[in-house]
């Protein structure tokens, strides 16, 4: 039983992430040089707007599941110019002091 159950759960652990397309594991900070605690873990899958809230000034990435961009808006539904913060090469802190949004987006 034991076994079967760990089986199980590894297949889902192993499932999940592929089931939500491709995304990107985000981390929002209220300072732009992202020390501090910072926000919970989340979850971003590609091509869903993502409001910023007035105290998310830095964002850090702990892990992707493909090659996709992050781009910042100033207004808080992802229209509008938008600039590329982040991709899978750079997991630097990225200032979004002043944005209203963030998309995943351009994923091969």
């Amino acid at each position: 039983m034991l076994l079967k159950s760990l089986i199980t759960a590894t297949i889902a652990a192993l499932l999940i992430p592929s089931a939500m397309g491709k995304f990107m594991t985000l981390k929002k900070h209220p300072k732009t040089t992202c020390s501090g605690k910072g926000g919970p873990w989340r979850h971003y899958t590609e091509g869903v707007c993502a409001v910023l809230s007035d105290t998310d000034h830095g964002i850090t990435a702990s892990y992707t599941n493909s090659g996709c961009t992050l781009y910042a808006y100033g207004s808080k539904d992802c229209t509008g110019g938008r600039i590329s913060i982040r991709d899978d090469r750079n997991q630097d802190c990225k200032n979004v002091y002043g944005k209203g949004s963030v998309m995943v987006d351009n994923c091969p």
